[in-house]
C-alpha cells in the first residue's frame, strides 16, 4: 500500500513537472529564438535547463532558497555573489551552497533546547554555560565533541586538540591571526572556495593560486576522479623558490569541483609542509558528507600522525625545514626525525554548518594540543573566553542524545538520492551534447563542463527566463591567472601552460547552489 501511494505521488509529481516544463519550453522558444546568440546551439541551452529543472522538481528534493529578501528585484541568471538569507518564490538559486530547507533539524534543535532549559531550571546556572568559559571551550562540551568526532572519523580526536569556533570562516581567521604576518603567502587551489580569499587578504596575505588537476592521474579508490589540488605543481614551485606560510585546500569533496585528494597526495603534501616549513589548513567541512564506496581518505592530521616519527616533539609551529635543511635529519617520508624534531604542520577547520545547521554558527579547529593552545591564545579570545559556549552546549545535547549521528545519516541518504537525480538528468544529454561531469560521491557540488561554443555568459539570459540563478565563475578564481574566464566556475582542467580554458558550471544538489558559506 505504501508503495502504491508513493507511486501515485510520483506520477502526480511527474505530471506537474511535464506541465511546468511545457510552459517553460514555450516561453524559452518564444523569447530565445529572437535573441539567441547565433553561435550557441539552442538545443544545448534548452537541454541544460531541462536537466536542471528535472533535478530540481524531483519529489525528494527541497525547494531552493534565494540570496536575500532585499535582493528580490535583482536580475536572474548571473549572480554577483550569494547573500545570506531570504527567498524569492519560484527561483532556482544555484548561487549559494545552502542545505536543503527540508533537512534543517528543527525538531532536533527544539528537543535539545527543551532539555537544556530543563537542566537550567533544575541544575542552576552551572548546568548550561551562562558565564565565561575558558578559551578553547567548556571541558565537558569538548569531551562530547571529541567523542563524536572520534567515532565519525574513525580516528582518535582528543579534547585537548579542539578549539571551539564560530564556524570555518572564523577558524581560518584565527589561523591567519595566530600564524601569519602581513606579506606572507598563502597557496590556494584554483578554483577554490571563493570567499576564503577575502579572509586572507584582510590579513594582508598574498594569495597565490595553483591550478588544480583535471583528475588524479592514478584514480581514486573513493570513487571520485574529479580535479584535485596539484601537489606536483606545488612541489615544482617550491623547488623554484616559492615559500608559502599556509597552504589552504578542501581535500575531501572540494568546493566547487567535488574532488577528493587521494591519500598518496596527502602524504606527499605533509612531507612538503615539514620540509619547507608551511602549515596545511585543511577545510574538512564536507568530510563527513560521504557516500562513496568505502570511507574517504584519512584526514591530514591522521596522515601526519602515521608518517611522523613516534618521538615527534609537538612544539606548536617551529619554523620547520626551509630550503637549507640538512637532508640527513629528515626521514624517508620527509618528516623530521627524533634528532631534528619539529612541530605539527596541520590545522583542520570544520563546523556543524553542513552536518547540522548553518545558523548555529558553531565549528571547531583541530590541531596538535600545543598548536591548539597557540591558536586559542589570540587576544580577543583570551579577553572574552570561548566564542560560543552556550551554542556549543546545545549542540553537545544533540550529540549526547544520538540525534547528530542519526541526522548525519539522513543527510547522506538524502543528498545521495538528490545527487543521483541531478547526475541522471544531466546524463540524458551528455553523449549528444558533449558536456561532461563526475558523479558526486559526497559533499554539495557537481562540476559540469559545458560543450564547445556554450559559455555561461551566453547561458545567463536563458537561465533568467527559466528563473535560474548562478554565480559568475571568476568568483572561484580570486587570483589572477593567465587564463580565459567566462562565468560560473569557468576554469578548464588543464595544465597552466595550456593557456585558454573552457566553461564549466557548478551546481549544488544540497538545496542551494554553488559557493556557499562555512
Amino acid at each position: 500500500t505504501q508503495s502504491m501511494h508513493s507511486r501515485r505521488f510520483l506520477d502526480v509529481s511527474l505530471l506537474r513537472l511535464r506541465l511546468r516544463l511545457l510552459h517553460k519550453l514555450r516561453l524559452l522558444r518564444h523569447q530565445l529564438t529572437s535573441s539567441m546568440h547565433p553561435r550557441v546551439p539552442f538545443a544545448v541551452l534548452l537541454a541544460l535547463l531541462l536537466a536542471l529543472l528535472l533535478a530540481h522538481s524531483y519529489p525528494s528534493a527541497s525547494s531552493s532558497t534565494s540570496p536575500n529578501g532585499n535582493d528580490a528585484d535583482a536580475p536572474l541568471g548571473l549572480d554577483n555573489g550569494p547573500q545570506h538569507s531570504g527567498a524569492v518564490s519560484g527561483v532556482i538559486n544555484l548561487a549559494v551552497g545552502h542545505p536543503a530547507t527540508a533537512m534543517l533539524p528543527a525538531e532536533i534543535m527544539a528537543s535539545a533546547m527543551e532539555r537544556a532549559a530543563t537542566n537550567l531550571r533544575t541544575g542552576g546556572v552551572g548546568a548550561v554555560p551562562l558565564n565565561y568559559v575558558s578559551a578553547r571551550g567548556d571541558a565537558e562540551t569538548l569531551d562530547i565533541m571529541a567523542g563524536f568526532l572520534t567515532r565519525a572519523y574513525g580516528a582518535t580526536v582528543s579534547p585537548e586538540s579542539l578549539v571551539v569556533t564560530a564556524g570555518v570562516s572564523h577558524g581560518i581567521d584565527v589561523v591567519c591571526s595566530a600564524l601569519t604576518s602581513p606579506g606572507d603567502t598563502v597557496v590556494v587551489e584554483l578554483p577554490t572556495y571563493f570567499l576564503a580569499a577575502s579572509i586572507f587578504t584582510d590579513h594582508g596575505l598574498r594569495v597565490h593560486g595553483i591550478a588544480g588537476t583535471a583528475s588524479y592521474p592514478h584514480g581514486d579508490s573513493s570513487g571520485n576522479d574529479g580535479g584535485v589540488f596539484d601537489v606536483d605543481a606545488l612541489a615544482w614551485q617550491l623547488r623554484g623558490g616559492l615559500r608559502p606560510r599556509l597552504v589552504y585546500l578542501i581535500p575531501t569533496h572540494s568546493n566547487p569541483r567535488g574532488g577528493i585528494l587521494p591519500v598518496e597526495a596527502r602524504r606527499r603534501l605533509v612531507s612538503l609542509a615539514h620540509k619547507y616549513g608551511f602549515f596545511i589548513v585543511a577545510d574538512d567541512v564536507y568530510h563527513l558528507l560521504h557516500w562513496g564506496q568505502g570511507p574517504p581518505p584519512p584526514r591530514f592530521i591522521q596522515v601526519e600522525h602515521e608518517l611522523i616519527n613516534p618521538h615527534f616533539e609537538d612544539n606548536a609551529g617551529s619554523v620547520g625545514h626551509p630550503e637549507g635543511a640538512d637532508a640527513t635529519k629528515i626521514n624517508s617520508a620527509g618528516i623530521c626525525d627524533v634528532t631534528h624534531s619539529c612541530g605539527s604542520r596541520i590545522i583542520s577547520v570544520s563546523s556543524f554548518t553542513k552536518i547540522l545547521a548553518p545558523g548555529l554558527r558553531l565549528g571547531w579547529i583541530e590541531a596538535s594540543p600545543a598548536l591548539a593552545n597557540k591558536l586559542a591564545g589570540r587576544g580577543y579570545i583570551l579577553s572574552g573566553g570561548c566564542v560560543a559556549p552556550f551554542t556549543a552546549s546545545i549542540v553537545a545535547e544533540v550529540i549526547a542524545s544520538g540525534d547528530q549521528v542519526a541526522h548525519l545519516a539522513r543527510l547522506n541518504h538524502h543528498y545521495r538520492r538528490t545527487s543521483v537525480v541531478l547526475a541522471d538528468a544531466l546524463s540524458l544529454y551528455s553523449s549528444s551534447l558533449g558536456w561532461s561531469f563526475h558523479t558526486p560521491v559526497g559533499g554539495y557540488f557537481l562540476w559540469l563542463k559545458l560543450p564547445p561554443r556554450v559559455t555561461t555568459e551566453l547561458l545567463a539570459p536563458a537561465a533568467a527566463i527559466a528563473g535560474v540563478k548562478f554565480l559568475p565563475g571568476e568568483r572561484s578564481v580570486p587570483v589572477a591567472l593567465d587564463l580565459k574566464l567566462a562565468a560560473i566556475y569557468a576554469v578548464h582542467d588543464r595544465e597552466p601552460s595550456a593557456g585558454a580554458v573552457g566553461d564549466e558550471l557548478d551546481v549544488s544538489y544540497g538545496g542551494g547552489g554553488g559557493g556557499g558559506f562555512s
